[in-house]
């Protein structure tokens, strides 16, 4: 149905390409056909393609830089992707974490894995919230980490999803030593 993207391992190693590549690979060669169907939601390649750069640039104007970590707590659907994509894109790490835990299984992972922003659901953003409470008031080291609200309006302190995206394709911010493309 399209073209495949070769990646070669040194490609790989110098950071040439990643994930977000073979989406911008996929609206190259077919622009018009559904990347994802989520109930009556359609989404093209190209649309996919566009909102991955917009929301890679809106969190890259976050001040966050390569190699800092985002956690994504959403369910499956065209929000999950497309934040992925973005937070990959941006050279990001991202960190998938269950968006049907509870707020103690958050406090774990926020206080192990640190990322700067929390991206979470309706169904999430609850526990979320209670989590980056918990981690801000026993950790006075590091710097909070954001919650991006989606689905949801945004508290104080807070940012909306829907409010994140830049204009654009995302430049990609300095190089951190600790790079990776996801933390399991």
């Amino acid at each position: 149905w399209h073209t495949p993207v070769v990646v070669s391992p040194a490609d790989v190693q110098t950071g040439a390409v990643n994930l977000a590549d073979l989406v911008r690979q996929a609206a190259k060669d077919a622009p018009e056909r559904a990347a994802i169907v989520a109930g009556d939601r359609r989404v093209t390649w190209a649309a996919l393609d566009r909102e991955v750069d917009e929301l890679a640039a809106g969190l890259a104007a976050q001040g966050v830089v390569a190699g800092h970590r985002v956690a994504v707590a959403l369910p499956n659907g065209i929000e999950l992707v497309t934040a992925l994509f973005a937070t990959v894109r941006a050279g990001l790490v991202v960190v998938p974490l269950n968006p049907e835990s509870p707020a103690a299984e958050y406090v774990r992972a926020l206080e192990h894995v640190r990322p700067r922003l929390v991206v979470a659901g309706a169904g999430s953003l609850t526990a979320v919230r209670e989590a980056v409470r918990t981690v801000t008031a026993n950790d006075g080291d590091g710097p909070a980490p954001v919650v991006v609200a989606v689905g949801a309006p945004a508290e104080a302190g807070e940012l909306a999803y829907d409010a994140l995206p830049g204009s654009g394709p995302a430049a990609v911010p300095p190089r951190d030593p600790e790079a990776l493309a996801a933390l399991l």
